[in-house]
């Protein structure tokens, strides 16, 4: 009997919980979906496209004129760009999304095995690597931003395989729903709004514990 109340309690806490969600945001969150799948779909065909183009048409860069290769890189990446900003405010503004919807990868959320530590340290060290390489070797502005920037990512990965939880990393688990986890190739871009996000969330949590007397954490753990 006790249990089931345990279990009651946290299901009205939930329902409770999601009603505090805002009604905009699943129109939001679906624009940041559409938008980064578009962008990257675009990008994709578009690269594509002009290579195939490029092989088979000899000088097509200079037999197609300037104002249509501006049309084609403007629907290219206006998506993107759009994509971008509509999942920078999401992540920044609802961190608690994967709370609520219960998403984020799971992959590798629960108990690591060996093997991920492995695969995480070597993450680890290739970032490492990556930073000494950018310091050691005389490279230019643009190189040395490419390095870290890898190194970065490197970082991330090892991160993901190694320490993160979906349900305690809540919004790195946000940015990554909102993303498909085809946003990790731009973690590094993202970096101020999960910055942004981790505080705001903080400070809902505390906002719930102090006026509803709910530990929203706690009751996504045990889930």
């Amino acid at each position: 009997m006790e249990t089931n109340d345990r279990y009651s309690g946290n299901a009205s806490r939930r329902e409770h919980f999601e009603a505090l969600r805002p009604p905009n945001l699943p129109l939001l969150v679906r624009l940041s979906n559409v938008g980064i799948m578009v962008a990257l779909s675009l990008i994709v065909v578009g690269k594509t496209t002009m290579a195939i183009l490029r092989v088979t048409i000899p000088n097509i860069d200079q037999k197609i004129p300037l104002g249509i290769w501006t049309a084609v890189w403007l629907l290219v990446w206006i998506p993107g760009l759009f994509g971008l900003v509509a999942s920078l405010f999401t992540v920044a503004r609802y961190p608690y999304l994967s709370l609520i919807t219960g998403g984020g990868p799971k992959l590798i959320e629960n108990e690591k095995s060996w093997v991920w530590w492995v695969v995480g340290a070597a993450l680890y060290l290739a970032g490492v690597l990556v930073i000494f390489a950018a310091a050691a070797t005389e490279s230019t502005m643009n190189e040395v931003f490419v390095l870290l920037y890898l190194a970065l990512l490197f970082f991330y990965g090892g991160f993901l395989a190694t320490f993160y939880r979906r349900t305690r990393h809540v919004t790195i688990a946000t940015f990554m729903e909102l993303t498909y986890w085809c946003g990790f190739p731009f973690f590094p871009l993202y970096i101020p709004s999960l910055i942004i996000g981790s505080i705001r969330y903080r400070r809902f949590l505390a906002s719930l514990e102090e006026e509803h007397g709910i530990d929203a954490a706690d009751v996504f753990d045990k889930e």
